[in-house]
């Protein structure tokens, strides 16, 4: 029998990388997906001229140099793609078949979105004092919190009405139209594949989460029953 696992990420999880490649040793995957396009390949090899621009801002307010440091260390790590990286080199090395399955023409707004909430952010950094570095246990204890609320989510500890509201401050650029996109690409590939495989699409979690709109990609995905997992056990 054909089985269809999703498998929700946190897209800044320092660890993700370590967990993904847990999670897909554990499951043994006959075929992977991955929530990427080579478009959004092509516009992170601009990362390091974002970052730097990021930076030279920071400078111009008189934000700390520690937490510049700390800063500019965070964007490196959560502005990679663990996921892609992870998925292809376990692909290869088992040699199953790896899809890219996200809207290449929604590539550039999804960047300018995530960009927007760095600049935000950015603003909202004290200048002019040092500001208190997170020590490496309160960033992976914030890391397993947000994995937590997911994972209540997903079992429905969580009231429906809390996940709607997340949901909404995502739809338009994040939920809706990549979801549809990831959504025929996922039942293209699942319907040619063999009887008795098991095909993994891995994406950011709250992709995976039960929406009334039937906008997330598992609400859309509903009827081939899949199974959700998060990669944070």
């Amino acid at each position: 029998m054909k089985r269809l696992v999703l498998v929700g990420t946190d897209h800044e999880d320092r660890k993700g990388s370590k967990r993904l490649e847990d999670t897909l040793s554990t499951i043994k995957p006959d075929i992977l997906s991955v929530e990427c396009s080579l478009e959004t390949l092509k516009l992170s090899k601009n990362n390091e001229t974002e970052i730097i621009n990021l930076i030279s801002k920071m400078k111009v307010r008189g934000v700390s140099k520690n937490y510049i440091a700390f800063f500019e260390k965070l964007l490196k790590g959560n502005l990679g793609c663990f996921e892609y990286d992870t998925t292809k080199a376990y692909a290869e090395r088992k040699k199953i078949p790896f899809y890219l399955s996200d809207d290449p023409n929604m590539a550039q707004s999804t960047r300018n979105t995530i960009f927007q909430k760095l600049k935000n952010t950015l603003n909202t950094i004290p200048s002019g004092r040092e500001i208190p570095i997170p020590s490496e246990e309160e960033l992976s204890k914030e890391e397993d919190l947000s994995y937590g609320t997911a994972q209540a989510m997903l079992k429905g500890e969580i009231p429906q009405e809390y996940v709607d509201k997340l949901l909404e401050t995502r739809r338009g650029i994040l939920i809706g139209q990549r979801d549809a996109y990831m959504e025929q690409r996922i039942r293209e590939i699942f319907s040619q594949s063999q009887p008795d495989s098991t095909l993994i699409h891995i994406g950011g979690y709250s992709h995976l989460l039960n929406d009334p709109k039937a906008e997330t990609l598992y609400a859309r995905l509903i009827d081939l029953h899949p199974e959700r997992y998060l990669i944070y056990t």
